[in-house]
């Protein structure tokens, strides 16, 4: 592509930190796509990688940066994502903003699609992009792929039309807004809560659309640190949730699986104590049944898509997740007493 020719329409923001292999992966997928030269470039800061990111891509996959519309800017030392993404919106030259993480696969198509919107849709400020039914590591067991469906049933099944928070996994807005936000807070460490914190005063200035034909594949984390992820991002949640006093309408975070999360936590821990007496064998089954009842739109949809034993296993690591959805909350709680994380 000439990198001399008009400054691009769409900038797609990357921050990365210590993974140039999976880097590799996303710009791969961003140069198949079917675009008008000079149309686009790609920003990416690597926010302290042990390594500089550009050189392992310059020694092992040369190939993804020779001639290609991508600039890499770098930190020293971590400042988390939302300062890597700040650090590349100062630097990109675009009118829209797309917003993709490292760790994800662009699906065909869904860089035009960002592209043409926002040119045929003046009034457009803000979209959500969706995630595949699949994720882009099925080889690292049942979690990724049952994250993958949850991802995929609350965004693009759910597909509200308004959404509530912006999604910088996949997310793209016209770069008036994003300047008038007054971009990322930094404050949040590493990459935890704050698109929900950038989406509330995103929504101020335009609306959130969503869009289920853009799309990526994520890799998700194996069993354990998916567990913690849980627990931090609910316990970060939670500063914003006692702030604003309200769920999203978008995602995990809603009323619905919010209630739905405590109650299985409660028959969870009730569950060792089932023999010991009839009311908490009884208090233990009416807090699973509403657990269920609160999950259902994710469990009818995990049937449909994947069948009973997909939706059993589903159920059973549903369950399994409210203690640390839970456990976080509770520990979000105890940060907003003890004046920690205000």
């Amino acid at each position: 592509m000439n990198m001399n020719a008009a400054a691009p329409y769409v900038s797609v923001i990357v921050p990365v930190h210590n993974q140039a292999n999976l880097l590799q992966k996303l710009l791969r997928s961003i140069w198949s796509e079917d675009m008008p030269t000079g149309s686009y470039e790609v920003v990416v800061t690597d926010d302290g990688s042990a390594r500089p990111v550009r050189e392992e891509l310059e020694q092992a996959f040369p190939d993804v940066v020779r001639g290609r519309p991508l600039r890499m800017l770098r930190h020293e030392h971590s400042k988390g994502a939302a300062a890597a993404r700040n650090t590349c919106c100062a630097a990109a030259a675009g009118e829209v903003l797309f917003f993709l993480d490292a760790d994800t696969i662009i699906e065909a198509g869904s860089l035009r699609r960002v592209h043409d919107r926002f040119r045929s849709e003046p009034a457009l400020g803000a979209v959500n992009g969706g995630g595949a039914m699949d994720p882009a590591n099925p080889e690292d067991g049942f979690t990724p792929r049952y994250r993958a469906l949850l991802d995929h049933i609350q965004q693009n099944r759910r597909a509200p039309v308004a959404c509530t928070f912006f999604t910088p996994r996949c997310g793209a807005v016209r770069r008036k807004f994003f300047d008038a936000c007054g971009q990322y807070d930094p404050s949040f460490p590493g990459a935890s809560v704050e698109e929900y914190e950038f989406g509330y005063r995103l929504a101020r200035h335009t609306p959130i659309a969503f869009d289920p034909q853009i799309n990526v594949l994520h890799h998700y984390q194996k069993f354990w640190k998916n567990n913690r992820n849980f627990f931090s991002r609910v316990r970060f949640w939670m500063r914003l949730f006692r702030k604003h006093k309200k769920f999203e309408n978008f995602g995990s975070v809603t009323s619905y699986y919010g209630a739905g999360s405590v109650l299985g936590a409660i028959a969870a821990l009730l569950l060792p104590f089932v023999c010991c007496r009839m009311g908490i064998a009884i208090a233990c089954l009416i807090s699973f049944k509403l657990f269920l009842i609160c999950y259902a739109e994710l469990f009818i949809w995990t049937f449909r898509l994947k069948g009973l034993r997909f939706t059993i296993r589903s159920i059973l690591l549903s369950w399994w997740l409210c203690l640390f959805i839970t456990a976080g909350a509770l520990a979000g709680a105890i940060d907003g007493l003890t004046g920690k994380s205000d």
